[in-house]
């Protein structure tokens, strides 16, 4: 039996860390009183935007400084 964290998003169950369930695997689902921040799901222009090819050093920092600001990771 494995353990995983997860959310409710209004229509189903999303898990928040990688798990490979095999096809009609018995679940457990456990709601708990604390709310989860919403989560919202990030489209591929958006990542795709994070994607800068560039020996320079600054280029990277405020790529890191974006990210951290976007809460992408």
């Amino acid at each position: 039996m494995v353990s995983v964290r997860g959310y409710y998003d209004g229509t189903t169950y999303v898990a928040t860390e990688t798990v490979n369930p095999y096809k009609n695997q018995g679940v457990i689902i456990t709601l708990l009183d604390e709310p989860q921040p919403v989560r919202k799901p990030v489209t591929l222009e958006k990542l795709e935007s994070f994607a800068i090819l560039s020996n320079n050093a600054d280029d990277a920092q405020n790529y890191i400084s974006k990210m951290r600001a976007d809460r992408v990771f």
